[in-house]
């Protein structure tokens, strides 16, 4: 019989039962929620103890206020109250309101008929349940009450969180949506299954004695409870998206002839890394005393042109000497939505550098920070023998689980200063360095090209760094908390009804530079590891950025936003291999689309047909960077008369920049006397200004874009399929 109120002896008899059911709830709920969790993310044991911590304190402070309402509630109703039922309801329907609200309404808009009416629904859905689980003990009058609970829990718990993991948004393959439904199952049949094997064992040993042998069935049900929840600590790991490694590749004898004694090829990109906060650059705090030590041994070059400001069109670019229009990995309103908005892919009928030098021999290994990167979402992992990204596991929580939305929603698992758990959205430095050097350890004995992608620069990624680096230049996060820049600053920064205060704009660069600093810091430790294993001098190495970032210069904050300076004239240097003796400053405009060239012609490989960018020394082609309009954006919804837009820029020679627009609000800029565009002189400059519109129309007709097997981003062809297999690109 429930214990209710009446028939408890004392107030702390009722706290202690409340304790006791919010104690098994909270394992059976974390249970229920780590179980299915773990066939989609794994994480740290540090992580699970932490959340099994907040799920046991969580669910004693819910029973210890339904016990006082309850008790209040007798008082006046002098009737008795099934404590365990209204326990169960508020439990039941806490967790769907979290989880439903927070995906269809957003966490406290409740005064719209979708919320009310969702809502009503639950709490109507979680009584009807709980009244049949009621009905259903009842027959099994055979369990105790406290196995009861058991059952109430496990049934319940199974029916609400395989609605909210199957039906609500779940980004995952239908093969993983597969396994949860198989978690279900096993979740309801192993407790069952125990308890009828259990009673068995009972019955057959009740005959054997002619005596009634009975073991606490609550005892025993929690303990296959506690043994399965602890069994998930085995299955934590380090997590990642889906990559590959094909552990077939074998160059044949031929290739291995020719490629004796040629160098490697080690290509990092400091994703939207600025170039004015490289101290090599002239900036006045130290903060790359590696990277600077670095650009003595190979060319700095002063005016390298990014060909787009944000991530996927510029790698594109990089791997296929091609621009955005050519290639077409670029934002699209014509694509399907995805987790970069609206864009497509790089098409499979690309030539990346990659494929080109697998081709020849080479082994071919990428370890990338930035999760835009992933496979499925930008397709840049062409002609890789090894391509790995990740996603933070922490981040999936905190979107996907219970307790995870609790804790953002009162900035406790806040991943802006030092919040209940420290996470960042993406692997650090020192993460990727591992991965890579492991990766070296096992492919360096023959030619190898190497891809690193750095995401610390990039805004609202890492906020979480060793605590030596988190306290430079002044920076603490008090200083931060009382500068923020919050979301509606963006807003009304984006739409020009006002402008980042120096504070703000102080307290983004401080914290930027703790990371440039904590990055240089870990591309010195991948040169140490180089020189230590005899790889740094024989080798061509690349340090680039993909595109910078704005923190509320020119109106916009975050990157593509527009073709300014403080986007996409990035750094650039390359060391090449000692024997080439190149060394020095290069003052010459080049672009993204030149790096593979270079790298073909330093190793007397032919350029592949349609490639628009030269080997750096030859370059004579127009210097043009894209942007496309995306109507998905956020911006671009909040502000779509400045934002939704095409745009192109092209550099002249004698110092003007021209960014030409769709809309026909085209920029003209003397680069010379105005760095930092501020002055737009289109009206004063009218024949520049005609003379270089006309450019870039000539030279977007000079080309046509590469064709596009339909929709062959969204479902490889079986055809595709077995020449990707029979290259080994996959398995």
């Amino acid at each position: 019989m429930p214990i209710t109120t009446q028939n408890s002896k004392s107030i702390i008899q009722r706290l202690g039962y409340s304790v006791m059911l919010g104690f098994l709830s909270s394992l059976i709920l974390g249970f229920v929620d780590f179980y299915f969790g773990n066939f989609l993310v794994k994480m740290s044991i540090n992580i699970y103890m932490g959340f099994f911590t907040a799920y046991i304190l969580a669910c004693i402070l819910l029973g210890i206020i339904v016990i006082f309402v309850v008790n209040l509630a007798e008082k006046f109703s002098k009737s008795k109250t099934n404590y365990n039922g209204i326990y169960f309801v508020c439990l039941l329907f806490l967790y769907d309101y979290v989880i439903v609200n927070v995906k269809l309404n957003g966490m406290f808009n409740l005064l719209n008929f979708r919320a009310i009416f969702v809502n009503l629904f639950l709490l109507f859905a979680m009584i009807i349940l709980i009244r049949i689980i009621h009905k259903v003990e009842k027959i099994n009058n055979y369990f105790s009450n406290y196995l009861g609970f058991l059952q109430i829990a496990v049934l319940a718990f199974t029916f609400t969180a395989g609605f909210n993991y199957f039906l609500l948004d779940w980004m995952s393959p239908p093969e993983s949506k597969l396994k949860v439904i198989a978690s279900l199952i096993s979740i309801i049949a192993i407790p069952y299954l125990a308890i009828f094997i259990k009673n068995s064992y009972d019955s057959f040993l009740s005959k054997l004695t002619n005596s009634e042998i009975k073991f606490r069935l609550f005892g025993f049900g929690v303990a296959v409870f506690l043994a399965l929840f602890i069994t998930q600590i085995f299955k934590f790991s380090d997590s990642d998206l889906p990559y590959y490694e094909n552990e077939n590749f074998a160059p044949d004898e031929n290739q291995v002839s020719k490629l004796k004694g040629k160098p490697n090829i080690i290509w990092i990109v400091l994703d939207t890394a600025r170039k004015d906060h490289f101290s090599f650059y002239g900036y006045e705090r130290k903060t790359t005393p590696f990277i600077d030590e670095f650009s003595k041994d190979g060319v700095l070059f002063t005016n390298y042109i990014s060909t787009a400001p944000w991530t996927l069109p510029s790698h594109a670019s990089m791997f296929t000497g091609m621009y955005p229009s050519k290639h077409g990995a670029h934002f699209t309103d014509d694509s399907l939505r995805n987790i970069l908005g609206s864009c497509e892919p790089l098409a499979y009928e690309n030539l990346t550098l990659a494929e080109i030098l697998s081709s020849q021999g080479f082994n071919t290994g990428a370890v990338v920070s930035n999760r835009i990167l992933s496979k499925t979402a930008s397709q840049v992992d062409q002609g890789f023998n090894f391509y790995r990204t990740w996603e933070s596991p922490q981040r999936q929580i905190r979107e996907k689980f219970f307790w995870g939305l609790i804790f953002d929603y009162e900035n406790l698992l806040s991943y802006r200063g030092r919040g209940f758990f420290r996470y960042n959205k993406c692997k650090l430095a020192s993460e990727i360095n591992e991965t890579a050097l492991r990766w070296l350890d096992k492919n360096s004995a023959q030619p190898f090209f190497l891809f690193l992608n750095y995401i610390e620069a990039h805004a609202e990624v890492i906020f979480h760094l060793p605590e030596s680096y988190d306290s430079l230049y002044g920076f603490n996060w008090d200083k931060w908390n009382k500068n923020i820049v919050t979301e509606e600053d963006i807003k009304e920064i984006n739409i020009q009804n006002k402008s980042i205060t120096p504070e703000q704009l102080q307290i983004q660069y401080d914290w930027l530079d703790c990371k440039m600093t904590y990055l240089d810091h870990q591309i010195g430790q991948l040169f140490k590891n180089l020189k230590k294993m005899k790889l740094y001098d024989d080798s061509m190495i690349i340090l680039t950025s993909d595109h910078g970032d704005l923190f509320g210069e020119h109106d916009a904050f975050d990157h593509n936003y527009g073709l300014y300076n403080e986007l996409i004239n990035v750094p650039l240097i390359i060391k090449y291999p000692k024997s080439m003796k190149l060394t020095g400053v290069n003052d010459k405009f080049v672009q993204t689309v030149d790096l593979m060239p270079e790298v073909l012609k330093v190793f007397d490989l032919p350029l592949p047909e349609g490639t628009q960018g030269q080997p750096i020394s030859e370059a004579d082609h127009s210097i043009v960077s894209e942007l496309f309009r995306c109507k998905y954006l956020t911006y671009t919804m909040d502000n779509p008369d400045r934002f939704y837009q095409n745009l192109k820029a092209i550099y002249s020679p004698n110092g003007y920049k021209l960014i030409q627009s769709s809309t026909k609000d085209h920029h003209l800029y003397n680069l010379f006397e105005d760095p930092k565009e501020r002055n737009n002189i289109i009206s004063k400059k009218i024949m520049i200004g005609e003379e270089l519109d006309q450019q870039l129309i000539s030279w977007r007709e000079s080309f046509n874009p590469v064709e596009r097997i339909q929709n062959v981003q969204r479902k490889i062809s079986k055809e595709l399929e077995d020449q990707l297999r029979s290259l080994g690109y996959i398995k």
